[in-house]
Protein backbone atom coordinates (compact mmCIF):
# COMPACT_ATOMS: atom_id res chain seq x y z
CA UNK A 1 0.00 0.00 0.00
CA UNK A 2 1.08 3.62 -0.67
CA UNK A 3 2.18 5.65 2.57
CA UNK A 4 -0.54 7.79 2.34
CA UNK A 5 -3.98 6.59 1.35
CA UNK A 6 -6.03 9.12 -0.80
CA UNK A 7 -8.49 9.73 2.13
CA UNK A 8 -9.79 12.99 0.90
CA UNK A 9 -10.91 11.30 -2.10
CA UNK A 10 -12.33 8.52 -0.62
CA UNK A 11 -14.16 10.89 1.68
CA UNK A 12 -15.35 12.75 -1.21
CA UNK A 13 -16.67 9.28 -2.39
CA UNK A 14 -18.27 8.55 0.66
CA UNK A 15 -20.10 11.95 0.58
CA UNK A 16 -21.01 11.63 -3.13
CA UNK A 17 -18.85 14.64 -3.91
CA UNK A 18 -16.25 12.84 -5.78
CA UNK A 19 -15.16 14.87 -8.84
CA UNK A 20 -14.36 12.59 -12.15
CA UNK A 21 -10.35 13.49 -11.72
CA UNK A 22 -10.64 12.68 -7.84
CA UNK A 23 -12.46 9.63 -9.05
CA UNK A 24 -10.07 8.19 -11.34
CA UNK A 25 -6.99 8.95 -9.18
CA UNK A 26 -8.99 6.62 -6.44
CA UNK A 27 -9.36 4.17 -8.93
CA UNK A 28 -6.04 4.44 -9.84
CA UNK A 29 -4.85 3.18 -6.39
CA UNK A 30 -6.64 1.20 -5.50
CA UNK A 31 -5.97 -1.57 -8.87
CA UNK A 32 -2.38 -0.16 -7.97
CA UNK A 33 -2.14 -3.56 -5.12
CA UNK A 34 -4.35 -6.25 -3.41
CA UNK A 35 -3.67 -4.01 0.38
CA UNK A 36 -4.89 -1.07 -1.45
CA UNK A 37 -8.24 -2.40 -2.08
CA UNK A 38 -8.44 -4.30 0.91
CA UNK A 39 -7.47 -1.23 3.01
CA UNK A 40 -10.12 1.08 0.69
CA UNK A 41 -12.87 -1.89 1.94
CA UNK A 42 -11.75 -2.23 5.09
CA UNK A 43 -12.36 1.91 5.33
CA UNK A 44 -15.63 1.54 3.43
CA UNK A 45 -17.16 -1.47 5.69
CA UNK A 46 -15.79 0.40 9.01
CA UNK A 47 -17.53 3.70 8.26
CA UNK A 48 -21.08 2.84 6.86
CA UNK A 49 -21.41 -0.34 9.81
CA UNK A 50 -20.47 2.83 12.18
CA UNK A 51 -22.88 5.43 10.11
CA UNK A 52 -25.82 2.22 10.02
CA UNK A 53 -25.33 1.39 13.64
CA UNK A 54 -25.96 -2.15 12.86
CA UNK A 55 -22.62 -3.69 14.22
CA UNK A 56 -22.95 -6.45 16.09
CA UNK A 57 -20.10 -5.34 18.21
CA UNK A 58 -21.78 -3.45 21.64
CA UNK A 59 -19.22 -2.03 23.54
CA UNK A 60 -20.18 -0.46 27.42
CA UNK A 61 -18.90 2.97 26.16
CA UNK A 62 -21.58 3.25 22.62
CA UNK A 63 -23.06 6.43 24.73
CA UNK A 64 -19.89 8.05 25.51
CA UNK A 65 -18.91 7.37 21.69
CA UNK A 66 -21.92 8.80 20.33
CA UNK A 67 -21.31 11.97 22.71
CA UNK A 68 -17.86 12.23 21.22
CA UNK A 69 -19.68 12.09 17.47
CA UNK A 70 -21.77 14.73 18.08
CA UNK A 71 -18.02 17.14 19.29
CA UNK A 72 -16.12 16.05 16.09
CA UNK A 73 -16.91 16.59 11.99
CA UNK A 74 -17.96 14.06 9.77
CA UNK A 75 -14.69 14.53 8.12
CA UNK A 76 -12.75 13.99 11.38
CA UNK A 77 -14.34 11.06 12.42
CA UNK A 78 -13.89 9.24 8.89
CA UNK A 79 -9.82 10.28 9.58
CA UNK A 80 -10.40 8.39 12.73
CA UNK A 81 -12.09 5.36 11.48
CA UNK A 82 -9.11 5.09 8.53
CA UNK A 83 -6.93 5.03 11.60
CA UNK A 84 -8.82 2.10 13.01
CA UNK A 85 -8.80 0.13 9.35
CA UNK A 86 -5.04 0.64 9.43
CA UNK A 87 -4.11 -0.41 12.44
CA UNK A 88 -6.49 -3.94 11.69
CA UNK A 89 -4.91 -4.56 8.55
CA UNK A 90 -1.65 -4.44 10.35
CA UNK A 91 -2.62 -6.62 13.02
CA UNK A 92 -3.93 -9.37 10.95
CA UNK A 93 -0.47 -9.03 9.17
CA UNK A 94 1.27 -9.17 12.04
CA UNK A 95 -0.95 -12.10 14.00
CA UNK A 96 -0.67 -14.11 10.42
CA UNK A 97 3.38 -14.05 10.40
CA UNK A 98 3.07 -15.60 13.94
CA UNK A 99 0.55 -18.11 13.27
CA UNK A 100 2.67 -18.95 10.49
CA UNK A 101 5.68 -19.62 12.55
CA UNK A 102 3.65 -20.59 15.62
CA UNK A 103 2.58 -23.53 13.23
CA UNK A 104 5.96 -24.29 11.92
CA UNK A 105 7.56 -25.93 14.65
CA UNK A 106 7.06 -29.80 14.54
CA UNK A 107 6.20 -29.78 10.78
CA UNK A 108 7.22 -31.51 8.31
CA UNK A 109 7.80 -30.20 4.79
CA UNK A 110 8.27 -32.50 1.39
CA UNK A 111 9.45 -31.78 -1.82
CA UNK A 112 8.55 -34.00 -4.60
CA UNK A 113 11.75 -35.13 -6.54
CA UNK A 114 9.39 -36.95 -9.01
CA UNK A 115 5.79 -37.80 -8.30
CA UNK A 116 5.36 -38.88 -4.81
CA UNK A 117 2.49 -40.37 -2.81
CA UNK A 118 2.65 -39.12 0.61
CA UNK A 119 0.32 -40.63 3.45
CA UNK A 120 -0.75 -38.05 6.60
CA UNK A 121 -0.95 -37.98 9.99
CA UNK A 122 -4.88 -38.59 9.53
CA UNK A 123 -4.23 -41.38 6.62
CA UNK A 124 -5.25 -38.70 4.20
CA UNK A 125 -3.08 -39.73 0.81
CA UNK A 126 -1.73 -36.74 -0.70
CA UNK A 127 0.06 -37.44 -4.39
CA UNK A 128 2.46 -34.48 -5.51
CA UNK A 129 3.55 -33.90 -9.24
CA UNK A 130 7.42 -33.63 -9.44
CA UNK A 131 8.92 -30.71 -7.79
CA UNK A 132 5.89 -30.09 -5.80
CA UNK A 133 5.98 -28.93 -1.97
CA UNK A 134 3.85 -30.11 0.83
CA UNK A 135 3.85 -28.90 4.41
CA UNK A 136 2.28 -30.20 7.28
CA UNK A 137 2.27 -30.81 11.16
CA UNK A 138 3.65 -34.55 12.40
CA UNK A 139 0.10 -34.07 14.21
CA UNK A 140 -3.14 -32.71 13.65
CA UNK A 141 -3.92 -31.23 16.99
CA UNK A 142 -5.81 -28.51 16.69
CA UNK A 143 -9.76 -28.47 15.40
CA UNK A 144 -8.51 -28.23 11.80
CA UNK A 145 -6.70 -30.35 9.87
CA UNK A 146 -4.18 -27.83 8.03
CA UNK A 147 -1.65 -28.10 5.40
CA UNK A 148 0.63 -26.03 2.61
CA UNK A 149 1.01 -26.50 -0.42
CA UNK A 150 3.03 -24.52 -3.40
CA UNK A 151 2.03 -26.56 -7.12
CA UNK A 152 0.28 -29.64 -7.85
CA UNK A 153 -1.40 -32.34 -5.75
CA UNK A 154 -3.77 -34.87 -5.38
CA UNK A 155 -6.05 -35.26 -2.40
CA UNK A 156 -7.96 -38.35 -0.80
CA UNK A 157 -8.91 -36.55 2.06
CA UNK A 158 -9.91 -38.95 5.41
CA UNK A 159 -13.82 -37.79 6.47
CA UNK A 160 -13.89 -36.80 9.61
CA UNK A 161 -17.09 -33.92 10.25
CA UNK A 162 -15.42 -33.03 13.48
CA UNK A 163 -12.04 -31.56 12.46
CA UNK A 164 -12.10 -29.66 8.74
CA UNK A 165 -9.18 -30.12 6.91
CA UNK A 166 -7.95 -26.99 4.74
CA UNK A 167 -5.18 -27.11 2.10
CA UNK A 168 -3.61 -23.16 2.57
CA UNK A 169 -2.02 -22.10 -0.97
CA UNK A 170 -0.05 -18.73 -1.89
CA UNK A 171 -3.37 -17.07 -2.82
CA UNK A 172 -6.18 -19.11 -1.39
CA UNK A 173 -7.69 -21.75 1.15
CA UNK A 174 -9.79 -24.90 0.16
CA UNK A 175 -11.84 -26.49 2.65
CA UNK A 176 -13.06 -30.26 2.81
CA UNK A 177 -14.28 -32.74 4.92
CA UNK A 178 -13.81 -35.87 3.23
CA UNK A 179 -13.15 -35.75 -0.89
CA UNK A 180 -10.92 -36.15 -4.04
CA UNK A 181 -9.36 -33.18 -5.91
CA UNK A 182 -6.90 -31.74 -7.24
CA UNK A 183 -5.29 -28.64 -6.88
CA UNK A 184 -2.49 -26.65 -9.07
CA UNK A 185 -1.50 -23.04 -6.93
CA UNK A 186 1.99 -22.03 -9.05
CA UNK A 187 2.46 -18.33 -8.13
CA UNK A 188 3.48 -17.38 -11.64
CA UNK A 189 0.44 -19.64 -13.03
CA UNK A 190 -3.72 -19.51 -11.70
CA UNK A 191 -4.44 -21.52 -8.93
CA UNK A 192 -6.88 -24.61 -10.06
CA UNK A 193 -8.82 -26.95 -7.97
CA UNK A 194 -10.82 -29.70 -9.87
CA UNK A 195 -13.18 -31.87 -7.64
CA UNK A 196 -13.37 -35.54 -8.23
CA UNK A 197 -15.81 -36.47 -5.32
CA UNK A 198 -17.14 -34.92 -1.84
CA UNK A 199 -17.31 -30.93 -1.94
CA UNK A 200 -15.25 -28.10 -1.19
CA UNK A 201 -15.32 -25.12 0.05
CA UNK A 202 -12.73 -22.23 -2.31
CA UNK A 203 -11.89 -18.91 -0.62
CA UNK A 204 -9.83 -16.34 -1.80
CA UNK A 205 -7.10 -14.24 0.70
CA UNK A 206 -9.20 -10.95 -0.25
CA UNK A 207 -11.55 -8.93 2.42
CA UNK A 208 -14.63 -9.47 1.75
CA UNK A 209 -14.35 -12.49 -1.03
CA UNK A 210 -17.01 -15.07 -1.28
CA UNK A 211 -16.24 -18.66 -0.49
CA UNK A 212 -17.26 -20.69 -3.79
CA UNK A 213 -18.99 -24.15 -3.39
CA UNK A 214 -17.73 -27.12 -6.15
CA UNK A 215 -19.58 -30.05 -6.47
CA UNK A 216 -18.21 -33.41 -8.26
CA UNK A 217 -16.98 -32.97 -12.13
CA UNK A 218 -16.84 -28.97 -10.97
CA UNK A 219 -13.50 -26.77 -11.44
CA UNK A 220 -12.60 -22.92 -10.14
CA UNK A 221 -10.02 -20.57 -11.83
CA UNK A 222 -8.55 -18.41 -9.75
CA UNK A 223 -6.60 -15.21 -11.26
CA UNK A 224 -5.92 -11.91 -10.92
CA UNK A 225 -8.46 -11.60 -8.43
CA UNK A 226 -11.23 -13.54 -10.14
CA UNK A 227 -12.48 -16.93 -9.82
CA UNK A 228 -14.37 -18.73 -12.72
CA UNK A 229 -15.99 -21.30 -11.98
CA UNK A 230 -17.20 -24.04 -14.56
CA UNK A 231 -17.69 -27.85 -15.77
CA UNK A 232 -14.75 -30.28 -15.98
CA UNK A 233 -15.98 -32.23 -18.90
CA UNK A 234 -12.61 -34.50 -18.90
CA UNK A 235 -13.24 -37.22 -16.85
CA UNK A 236 -9.45 -38.01 -16.64
CA UNK A 237 -8.42 -34.79 -14.78
CA UNK A 238 -6.68 -36.45 -11.74
CA UNK A 239 -5.80 -39.65 -13.56
CA UNK A 240 -1.73 -38.23 -13.34
CA UNK A 241 -2.87 -39.24 -9.41
CA UNK A 242 -4.92 -41.81 -9.63
CA UNK A 243 -3.32 -44.00 -12.54
CA UNK A 244 -7.66 -44.26 -13.99
CA UNK A 245 -9.21 -43.61 -16.54
CA UNK A 246 -12.40 -43.11 -16.66
CA UNK A 247 -14.97 -43.27 -19.60
CA UNK A 248 -19.06 -43.02 -19.57
CA UNK A 249 -20.55 -43.35 -23.31
CA UNK A 250 -17.25 -41.54 -24.32
CA UNK A 251 -16.82 -42.16 -28.21
CA UNK A 252 -14.02 -44.37 -29.17
CA UNK A 253 -12.04 -41.47 -30.73
CA UNK A 254 -12.01 -39.50 -27.74
CA UNK A 255 -10.98 -42.72 -25.81
CA UNK A 256 -8.27 -43.57 -28.00
CA UNK A 257 -6.82 -39.46 -27.10
CA UNK A 258 -6.72 -40.48 -23.78
CA UNK A 259 -4.80 -43.90 -23.66
CA UNK A 260 -2.46 -42.16 -26.01
CA UNK A 261 -1.85 -39.02 -23.73
CA UNK A 262 -1.83 -41.19 -20.84
CA UNK A 263 0.31 -44.56 -21.66
CA UNK A 264 2.30 -42.97 -23.89
CA UNK A 265 1.62 -44.92 -27.07
CA UNK A 266 0.00 -44.63 -30.43
CA UNK A 267 -3.07 -46.33 -31.45
CA UNK A 268 -4.81 -46.05 -35.03
CA UNK A 269 -8.35 -47.20 -35.48
CA UNK A 270 -8.66 -49.21 -39.05
CA UNK A 271 -11.82 -46.96 -40.37
CA UNK A 272 -12.76 -43.27 -39.03
CA UNK A 273 -16.66 -45.22 -38.67
CA UNK A 274 -14.77 -47.38 -36.02
CA UNK A 275 -13.83 -44.02 -34.01
CA UNK A 276 -18.05 -43.61 -33.19
CA UNK A 277 -18.41 -46.59 -31.40
CA UNK A 278 -18.81 -45.77 -27.47
CA UNK A 279 -17.09 -46.96 -24.61
CA UNK A 280 -17.79 -46.89 -20.84
CA UNK A 281 -15.63 -48.64 -17.75
CA UNK A 282 -12.62 -47.64 -15.90
CA UNK A 283 -9.34 -48.42 -17.17
CA UNK A 284 -6.33 -48.75 -14.53
CA UNK A 285 -4.31 -51.30 -16.51
CA UNK A 286 -0.67 -51.18 -16.30
CA UNK A 287 0.34 -51.46 -19.35
CA UNK A 288 -1.57 -49.62 -22.76
CA UNK A 289 -1.82 -53.43 -24.34
CA UNK A 290 -4.22 -54.53 -21.35
CA UNK A 291 -6.08 -51.35 -21.58
CA UNK A 292 -6.77 -51.49 -25.10
CA UNK A 293 -7.59 -55.36 -24.99
CA UNK A 294 -10.49 -54.45 -22.64
CA UNK A 295 -11.40 -51.77 -25.20
CA UNK A 296 -11.49 -54.26 -28.15
CA UNK A 297 -13.37 -56.97 -25.57
CA UNK A 298 -15.91 -54.46 -24.68
CA UNK A 299 -16.34 -53.15 -28.42
CA UNK A 300 -16.22 -56.27 -30.47
CA UNK A 301 -13.21 -55.30 -31.92
CA UNK A 302 -9.21 -57.07 -33.01
CA UNK A 303 -6.10 -55.40 -31.26
CA UNK A 304 -3.28 -55.71 -33.75
CA UNK A 305 0.26 -54.11 -32.53
CA UNK A 306 3.47 -53.54 -34.96
CA UNK A 307 6.33 -52.66 -33.40
CA UNK A 308 5.09 -49.18 -31.18
CA UNK A 309 1.78 -48.88 -32.95
CA UNK A 310 -1.86 -50.49 -32.30
CA UNK A 311 -4.48 -50.55 -34.23
CA UNK A 312 -8.22 -51.09 -33.79
CA UNK A 313 -10.00 -53.11 -36.27
CA UNK A 314 -13.71 -54.35 -36.79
Amino acid sequence: MQKEAPVNNILSKLDDSITTDESLELDNWRKASEENESFYKAFTFLWNDKQTGQSNYQPNTEKALSIARHRISRRQFIRRTANVAAVLIALIAVSSVFLMLSSSSNSISIVAAHQQEVTLPDNTTVILAKGSQLTYPDVFKSSKREVNLSGKAWFDVAHNPEQPFIVETHNAFTKVLGTQFTITACKTEPTTVFLDEGKVAFQPKQWFSQSHILKPGEMINYSDGICHKAKQNNLNASSWATQKLKFKSTPLFEVISEIESYYKVKVELQTPQTGQLRFSGTLKEPTAQEALEIVALTLKLKLVQNENTFTLCL
